[in-house]
């Protein structure tokens, strides 16, 4: 062995004094072993290099999808936090991962590995151990650490201080609690953060030993190095930016965000790829024949017409006045909301409610084809006691206190976009156009409501984290009493798992929405007309499970136009409907009050 090895027991005259001792014990604890290793590699000087043959030697296999990588930020200030499953390979993997992304790369770890003459430049060393030594020497750790991402470099830390084992009251390995200096670190440079979660963990015999006492773990790392070929699953989250982080001062809390952010990222190493809901589907029906449907669309009243573009007209119909149109309706929706796992399985999603309700198109004259549809029922017209007509009332059950609220008003439902086209945002936005036109010149109807739904294909944390966000954060409104669904959400369908996270950590949608791309594996997010109904200033009263959409979950959704932000009223009524649309609001609510002083 080399005098400078950093696997050896002792030092000097000690070393000698207890020969046989160290020996024996650098044989039993894999010492010896990782040390003959290690000599092997000694001629090499380049990090890099010296990494990428450390890893192949121990039987290291990197399992990452590929793009991952490209979310580490290139430059700048950027703190990575990670789990630590294993204690040295975790560390020696994601430092040659990130070197791949820039240079600039330094680890917060144990100063033990500050001997191996390679990586000496790369580490900050800490004193894993309560000592007397150890308060100090962390202090310049920190300090150091500090110094280094402030000056935009990117810094590797290991919150859990310890590897990832067994507890007594834990069934699973997991990683102690993380240390709440990271939170301050990252709050005193105001760096980026990016998550990575490794998977994996240490031996059984490693676990074990770690129950009957602590020490032990730490005496078994160097055979757990030893312990043979393993292919390790490494996942990269979103950078999450520094203004991002502003919402919380408290690091503890701060701490827990980052963990759940990491930790979140195992589902997608253990959950399987997912199936498609068993159901037995009809062959969709052929489409309608074009000559058919652009003879149909001309033939329609001037007054169907209620805005329209070079690319695009949108048109407000009845069945009656275009039944080709309709069943094409039917045929494309049915297409569009199987792509995402909904659906009612028929060769066409055509129901009673369609010869009742109106139905919004948006025509493209040049291709002349339907670019997609939201069907609207005028409640006024249509509802009957107890919600009796509306296509909602099959999922839930109305009080009078919510049928007096929405009468008159809309419900919105069964919208969608033709699948090629959903990549381009106009075709919704000139049906919001649409219903903003027909709103404007009918102001009374200015409460909206409807079922949004959010497909069974999503995992069901991702669920989870879009049902408390929307219960905890977004709040339920009084009326949210009246409603009750008839098939409620089960617990199942919203398992947390070991996942633990605070309504604080959701406040945010569009973080939530990051959290629930990096569980996904076609990385969606929160369905985009939920976020476009809630940026209206929508609430969501209550969810309910349908069966005969492929279980989708159904949030009951109720928008007052009268409550939405100026910004977005102009864009979609035009500032001259906007203003008569809130005038006739304050009107109403003057009259009430008035009604109300005189009894």
């Amino acid at each position: 062995m080399k005098n400078d090895s950093p696997f050896r027991i002792g030092s000097g005259r000690w070393q000698r004094a207890l020969s046989p001792i160290t020996r024996l014990a650098e044989v039993l604890l894999g010492l010896k072993q990782l040390d003959a290793k290690y000599d092997s590699l000694g001629h090499l000087t380049d990090v890099d290099e010296f990494l990428d043959r450390a890893l192949e030697m121990l039987g290291v296999e990197l399992d990452m999808p590929g793009g991952e990588l490209e979310r580490v930020p290139a430059s700048g200030p950027t703190i990575v936090v990670a789990n630590h499953p294993f204690g040295g390979i975790d560390g020696m993997l994601l430092t040659s991962l990130l070197r791949r992304v820039r240079p600039d790369v330094r680890v917060l770890a144990n100063q033990v590995l500050a001997r191996i003459e390679p990586l000496r430049e790369s580490i900050i060393g800490v004193d894993p151990f309560d000592n007397p030594t150890s308060l100090g020497s962390n202090a310049r750790s920190m300090r150091e650490a500090l110094r280094w991402v402030r000056g935009g470099g990117l810094l590797l830390v290991f919150p859990a201080g310890e590897v990832a084992h067994r507890r007594w009251r834990r069934l699973s390995v997991s990683d102690p609690e993380w240390q709440s200096h990271i939170a301050r670190l990252v709050q005193r440079t105001g760096a980026s953060v990016t998550p990575i979660f490794v998977g994996g963990h240490n031996s059984a015999a490693f676990q074990l030993a770690g129950l009957l006492h602590p020490r032990l773990r730490t005496l078994m790392l160097p055979r757990e190095l030893l312990s043979g070929s393993r292919r390790v699953p490494v996942r990269v989250g979103h950078v999450i930016t520094p203004n991002r982080l502003a919402w919380q001062d408290d690091p503890r809390e701060l701490t827990d965000y980052l963990r759940l952010r990491t930790e979140i990222l195992s589902r997608r190493v253990d959950r399987k790829v997912a199936s498609r809901v068993e159901r037995v589907l009809e062959p969709l029906a052929g489409p309608i024949p074009r000559h058919a449907l652009t003879r149909e669309i001309a033939a329609l009243p001037p007054a169907s017409l209620l805005v329209e573009s070079r690319k695009c007209r949108v048109h407000l119909v009845t069945a009656e006045q275009a039944p080709h149109a309709l069943l094409e309706i039917g045929r494309l929706r049915e297409e569009a909301f199987r792509a995402v796992g909904e659906g009612t399985g028929r060769a066409r999603d055509i129901d009673a409610f369609d010869n009742t309700y109106h139905h919004l198109i948006a025509w493209d004259p040049v291709g002349e084809r339907i670019l997609g549809a939201y069907r609207l029922g005028l409640t006024d017209r249509i509802a009957g006691g107890e919600g009796a007509g509306l296509y909602s009332s099959t999922l839930f059950r109305f009080g009078p206190d919510f049928l007096r609220r929405v009468m008159p008003g809309i419900e919105l439902g069964r919208s969608f976009v033709r699948i090629e086209c959903q990549r381009d945002s106009l075709t919704l936005l000139m049906l919001w156009r649409g219903i903003g036109a027909f709103v404007a010149a009918n102001p009374q109807y200015h409460m909206l409501f409807g079922p949004v739904s959010i497909s069974a294909e999503y995992d069901p944390t991702s669920l989870a984290l879009m049902v408390d966000h929307l219960r905890e954060c977004e709040g339920l409104p009084d009326i949210a009493r009246d409603v009750r669904p008839r098939n409620p959400v089960s617990a199942r369908r919203l398992r947390r798992g070991s996942f633990a996270w605070s309504p604080g950590m959701l406040t945010d949608l569009d973080q939530v929405s990051a959290m629930i791309s990096e569980i996904e594996r076609d990385h969606k997010g929160v369905p985009v007309l939920l976020r476009e109904y809630l940026k209206l200033g929508g609430k969501i009263l209550a969810f309910n499970v349908d069966p005969d959409f492929a279980d989708a979950i159904d949030g009951l959704v109720l928008v007052d136009l009268r409550d939405t932000p100026i910004r977005l009223l102009n864009r979609y009524l035009g500032e001259e409907a906007a203003s008569r649309l809130l005038d006739a609001g304050r009107s109403k609510q003057n009259l009430e009050l008035s009604a109300w002083s005189s009894e």
